[in-house]
């Protein structure tokens, strides 16, 4: 993130400065670099989810075998 603005920073500095010479060009990489940027922020976002979601699913397997091994640990003191 820290690298993220610093670039943003430097970049802004640039286009301020130096005057392009073709805009439609500049302004077309400008887009595109905006729609790479909210793809990845999207992707980002579906990556926590899916990460909270896997971590969920390994806690209920745990909470899962550990009642299956109470249950043999208690039928084989039983009998």
């Amino acid at each position: 993130e820290a690298l993220q603005k610093l670039v943003s920073s430097l970049l802004g500095i640039v286009w301020t400065n130096v005057h392009v010479e073709n805009q439609s060009k500049a302004k077309s990489l400008d887009l595109f670099c905006q729609a790479l940027q909210e793809r990845m922020e999207t992707l980002e976002y579906h990556l926590k989810d899916r990460s909270k979601q896997l971590s969920n699913c390994r806690h209920a397997y745990f909470l899962e075998i550990t009642h299956l091994r109470n249950q043999l640990y208690i039928k084989n003191q039983s009998d």
